[in-house]
């Protein structure tokens, strides 16, 4: 699809030194102003792709709740109270379009970080990044396989999916 081609090209793009440099190539590593101009371009674009992945997942989540919310009275009703979708929904962790967007996320905060890195900031970009992936992809796997676990709704799932 569209979207497995667009995060394969911006992973070769990141990978292939597409982070302008801000530093002239001189023995003194002067600051290239124009350089640092174009850096700051590159960094706003990026970020603003984060942005726009962020909200993309989070409509597409919201979207899935409000389709369950919308179509409930359609529904079959387990004893317990639950719609049979309900019963089904934390799948939505694991649907491919969301993780595959959650993945480009990490990728782009690995792009954001070693153009800080580029740029002279005193980071390393390795501890950020697994830093940002705990925080971001921790939560979500850990209540996903949770739920999985709690509930046995992978027997279900095998059994009648």
């Amino acid at each position: 699809s569209f979207f497995q081609c667009y995060l394969l090209v911006n992973f070769m793009v990141v990978q292939q030194g597409g982070i302008p440099s801000t530093t002239k190539d001189d023995d003194n590593k002067s600051r290239w102003y124009l350089g640092s101009f174009i850096w700051s371009l590159w960094v706003s674009c990026v970020s603003f792709q984060w942005v726009t992945t962020l909200s993309s997942a989070a409509s597409l989540t919201f979207g899935y709740i409000s389709m369950e919310a919308k179509f409930r009275p359609c529904m079959v009703e387990l004893e317990s109270g639950d719609a049979l979708l309900n019963t089904t929904l934390p799948v939505m962790l694991f649907h491919p379009v969301l993780l595959s967007l959650l993945i480009n996320m990490l990728s782009l905060v690995h792009a954001i970080l070693t153009a800080l890195f580029v740029a002279g900031v005193k980071l390393d970009p390795r501890a950020w990044l697994l830093r940002y992936a705990v925080a971001a992809l921790g939560p979500y796997f850990t209540f996903g396989m949770g739920y999985f676990l709690v509930t046995l709704s992978f027997v279900f799932g095998y059994l009648f999916f």
